[in-house]
């Protein structure tokens, strides 16, 4: 029994020796990360674009090209223009031969931020919508400023062509994402903010696939756990921590204008519940939104096993014709609500005034035949 054992721990000890032998031998060929200058440095004042830099570019810019014909934005101008506000107080200054920083939001359910190394952040609708406030919006801006700072995307490509093995360039991406996450918490406490915000600003993106076109294919969001880790180590080492020094006005008014439009997008995705959140959020700054009430209607009605049964639905239609009582589509629905529950003369007032509002409706003749046989049952 003894040499049994004796035996078998020369084993693991001999599989141990060479798994630490092999390790040692790939740290020791592992290709040393690439020292890219920024473009804040006194270097590139002048610089022009090599090859490599320049197909990242171009590749950049077919990316925004095909977005665009595909629709793929969502048009917001007001908060495009807040969000690049925020930009130009936050980005350092830049050559007049560096990248233009600009915004774009993507009209999707997916929660995510890209920096292209021209310039171009893109940033999910969901994700804007999904921020609590000013402060995680500065942080995140932060975060995706420093990668076309840095280079990163040249970084990146160049240590491809040096590093097959997939953990290495694995590595460096946390590593870049690391060093992004430090120059978004200073940007984020240059600015005054809370630095807590930082960590639950990347709470956000738990659970969220990198974008699928990111040019830089090795990603470190997988490793979002740590990263929050060590930005709640830094808010609680920084001497500003706790504090909210900033008002959100501002903030809350350019979200509260796209929430809708993301809840539209996660009821088209199918993602009822997340959008019944994000329409919940909105009646809770404006209670009188007859366009909440009717999607929170539609909404409950889908989700709840007692369908249009539900008592909720009814409140909620009701809610939203009180709103609006011009809006012939809380009218429809209402009416072929109580239609169904047989609640027939008012069924018939709401759809009268439905046809009403809107002559050229579709379904005219549809509704017709119904207040028809609701008035005369033997038709």
């Amino acid at each position: 029994m003894a040499e049994s054992l004796n035996a078998q721990s020369r084993g693991v000890g001999l599989i141990i020796t060479l798994f630490m032998m092999s390790n040692a031998g790939c740290v020791v060929n592992r290709p040393a990360h690439p020292k890219t200058v920024s473009w804040t440095h006194s270097t590139l004042a002048d610089a022009e674009l090599d090859d490599q830099e320049q197909s990242l570019w171009q590749d950049a810019e077919t990316l925004q090209a095909e977005l665009m014909e595909a629709g793929a934005f969502l048009d917001a101008p007001e908060l495009e223009t807040y969000l690049s506000d925020i930009v130009s107080s936050i980005a350092p200054q830049m050559p007049e031969s560096g990248p233009k920083i600009r915004v774009s939001i993507l009209a999707d359910t997916d929660r995510n931020a890209y920096a292209s190394p021209n310039g171009d952040i893109l940033i999910s609708a969901s994700l804007l919508a999904s921020l609590e406030n000013e402060a995680q919006l500065v942080f995140l801006l932060g975060h995706e400023i420093s990668h076309i700072v840095r280079r990163d995307s040249l970084t990146s490509s160049i240590y491809s062509d040096l590093a097959p093995s997939h953990v290495d360039r694995m590595l460096l991406s946390r590593k870049i994402e690391s060093n992004a996450d430090h120059d978004g918490f200073g940007v984020l406490t240059r600015a005054g903010y809370d630095p807590k915000q930082a960590s639950l600003a990347l709470e956000h993106l738990k659970g969220q696939s990198p974008p699928a076109r990111r040019i830089s294919s090795w990603d470190s969001h997988e490793d979002i756990h740590g990263r929050i880790r060590t930005l709640l180590v830094k808010a609680n080492e920084h001497p500003k921590n706790g504090q909210s020094l900033k008002p959100e006005f501002s903030f809350l008014k350019q979200i509260d204008a796209i929430r809708l439009s993301v809840a539209q997008l996660e009821i088209d995705a199918g993602s009822l519940s997340q959008a019944k959140t994000r329409i919940q959020e909105h009646l809770h700054r404006d209670h009188t939104s007859s366009t909440a009430h009717y999607m929170l209607a539609q909404v409950i009605r889908k989700l709840s096993p007692e369908r249009s049964k539900d008592p909720l639905v009814e409140r909620h239609y009701r809610l939203a014709v009180n709103y609006a009582p011009e809006d012939p589509v809380p009218l429809r629905a209402l009416g072929l609500l109580l239609r169904r529950v047989d609640q027939k003369d008012e069924s018939t007032r709401l759809l009268k005034r439905y046809l009403d509002l809107k002559p050229d409706a579709e379904d005219r003749k549809l509704i017709e035949r119904y207040i028809q046989r609701d008035a005369n049952p033997e038709l």
